[in-house]
């Protein structure tokens, strides 16, 4: 670990650390040799449906919507066949809007009643073919309170490939945060179902699609959910590519998660390799307590329990109750304890474990490989 420069002014510690996190970056993004969600296929924007969906523009008029050139509607008229025009999608006056199908106060009834099988089959023909079209404003078209229902429906159900499909065509980089928050639930399902294929595409294709932040806003937590489900393998490909960021504080944040997760797989040097190039944080920096875990495993992958324990002691003081990783923290000082021949104190940890995570896969890990009173 790198420490602090000795007795310099503070201006030159300043310049030294500046300096030091541009060397940093170039390392980051091309020595450490990080895994990285692999490139998938992002949605077009110029396509053509194998079946027109029927409009009412601005004027009530009839209209049949084609398709997509470079991001503008492509519409047809049924009165004057063959003919098209492209349209921008936010002009001022600009408003369509999708023909529901009959009874479709029953079938929101029914999706307010959850029923979401009878909801998805009425609505399934008119909602599907809108995915590729939401850049278009939602105050602009109807087409957003049809559809967001629709995926909501699908994700809640469960049919993890019918929702995956519909992801894979809808335009990520210029959805509402109520989209995001659905597709973080999608992704929680693939995980849940174990279908991790699933999971790495849809996370390669929303840390394609999103923003930088909106997906780190997700990304982390999701991450956690992995490794306790034992994909470390996945989480550590979500923190090679974060670790990529110009921003230096995600980039920190990213490197010392890529350094835990080395730790993990009981490379103490790779581990250590990795965070060396985070610098000596201290308790006002917003990397703390990532910096305590991180410090923590790599005590334990080098055979060092007591200043494991030490590290991750401290991340436990500091992490809130409601962290996704409080777990895995409650399951690795258990261990720590344990392994230390501090036995009293382990199964005291692990009750207290037991009683606020009685579901939690950390726990069933921990009472399936080490005897305690539980």
């Amino acid at each position: 670990m790198h420490s602090r420069p000795y007795n310099l002014p503070r201006f030159s510690a300043a310049l030294i650390c500046c300096v030091w996190s541009l060397c940093a970056t170039a390392t980051s993004a091309q020595d450490l040799n990080l895994p990285r969600l692999p490139q998938v296929a992002t949605p077009s924007d110029t396509f053509t449906l194998s079946k027109p969906i029927a409009i009412t523009d601005t004027n009530k008029n009839t209209q049949l919507l084609v398709g997509m050139e470079n991001g503008q509607l492509r519409l047809s008229f049924p009165n004057m066949p063959g003919a098209e025009a492209i349209v921008p999608i936010d002009g001022d006056e600009f408003i369509i809007s999708a023909q529901v199908p009959a009874g479709y106060n029953r079938l929101l009834n029914e999706y307010q009643l959850g029923n979401l099988g009878t909801f998805i089959t009425g609505l399934q023909e008119t909602a599907e073919p809108l995915a590729g079209f939401l850049m278009i404003p939602p105050e602009n078209t109807n087409f957003h309170s049809i559809f967001i229902r629709y995926y909501e429906a699908i994700v809640t159900a469960g049919r993890l490939e019918d929702a995956a499909k519909l992801t894979n065509r809808m335009p990520w980089g210029q959805l509402p945060q109520e989209y995001i928050a659905l597709s973080e639930r999608l992704v929680y399902r693939s995980i849940e179902d174990r279908e991790f294929q699933q999971t790495q595409k849809l996370l390669s294709l929303l840390f394609q699609s999103l923003t930088e932040e909106s997906f780190a806003g997700i990304a982390f937590r999701v991450a956690d959910t992995l490794r306790a489900e034992g994909n470390h393998e996945l989480a550590a490909m979500v923190y090679g590519s974060l670790a990529l960021s110009e921003d230096s504080i995600l980039r920190q944040k990213s490197l010392l998660w890529a350094g835990y997760s080395r730790a993990v797989s009981k490379d103490a040097d790779g581990a250590r390799n990795i965070l060396n190039q985070v610098q000596v944080l201290e308790r006002s920096d917003e990397n703390f307590l990532t910096y305590c875990l991180a410090l923590g495993r790599l005590g334990y992958a080098e055979d060092n329990i007591s200043d494991g324990l030490r590290h991750l002691s401290r991340a436990m003081v500091l992490t809130a109750v409601d962290a996704t990783f409080k777990p895995e923290l409650y399951y690795l000082l258990s261990v720590g304890y344990w392994e230390s021949g501090n036995r009293i104190a382990a199964d005291r940890l692990a009750k207290e474990f037991s009683i606020f995570y009685p579901e939690n896969p950390w726990l069933k890990k921990y009472q399936a490989d080490y005897a305690n009173t539980l």
